[in-house]
């Protein structure tokens, strides 16, 4: 049973929810406080929905709405038959034409991991041909991928070359598992970003699975191309990040 550490932190709200039929928010408010003072490290399960009903005297009802607020704010993730555990922290990251989002992490003091889930050549559809400026059908190079930091799933990302550019990409990307070192090793030049896209949706079933986030919790859609000097475009990136666990800031 986790409950929290401190004196401050367990301290019980008496919440008159029959007399204002807001008592979630009160619940709410104070687990958010208790989560952004990291009182529950992320991966850290949360109390009971039962020890949170006695220690703020609602109703189980009254603290399945304040979870789910949550959920939807990116602070929790819910579990069937499990719980509800806390998230892992924001990360800043400012976007420019040579920025990597795995520097910055590394800046900052987290381990960085890279799994491959995938590498195989593909003929490009109508959406892929156009973001690298070559006709469809083209044969590309799709790597997809999930970026972790510290253990938790932070990106997944999809990427697209012509295979033609660098034909061995695949087998070479699975050995190295970073493109920008394939690159530089067969003295292929550096990519810059020329563009970036970014919007937000609900993940798919999928992408909440390879993020290991809730399915009603939004994520970015991040859109980006890169250009080679020299070469034009040879990278298409559509990648989504949590919206809880990213801050972009745009640099020119």
């Amino acid at each position: 049973m986790n409950l929290p550490r401190t004196e401050a932190a367990a301290k019980t709200v008496d919440v008159t929810e029959s007399e204002t039929g807001q008592g979630w928010r009160a619940v709410r408010g104070a687990l958010e406080e208790e989560i952004l003072a990291k009182r529950y490290p992320a991966g850290e399960r949360l109390p009971s929905e039962q020890e949170v009903a006695n220690r703020f005297r609602v109703s189980r009802t009254t603290v399945r709405r304040a979870l789910l607020a949550l959920s939807q704010a990116g602070l929790i993730r819910i579990v069937n038959g499990s719980g509800s555990f806390a998230t892992m922290r924001s990360h800043t990251y400012t976007v420019d034409s040579n920025s990597r989002f795995r520097d910055t992490l590394e800046g900052g003091g987290v381990h960085v991991a890279r799994r491959c889930l995938s590498a195989d050549t593909i003929l490009a559809d109508a959406v892929v041909a156009n973001m690298l400026d070559i006709a469809p059908g083209t044969e590309v190079s799709r790597l997809s991928s999930v970026m972790s930091g510290d253990g938790v799933p932070l990106v997944l990302s999809t990427r697209y070359y012509p295979k033609a550019f660098c034909p061995d990409l695949v087998a070479l990307y699975c050995s190295e598992l970073s493109v920008t070192c394939v690159f530089e090793k067969l003295g292929l030049g550096t990519l810059d970003r020329v563009a970036t896209k970014v919007s937000a949706r609900l993940p798919t079933e999928e992408e909440a699975s390879y993020l290991d986030m809730a399915s009603n919790a939004a994520v970015l859609q991040i859109q980006s191309r890169g250009q080679i000097k020299g070469f034009g475009i040879m990278e298409y990136n559509c990648s989504v990040a949590p919206g809880f666990a990213l801050d972009l800031n745009f640099r020119n």
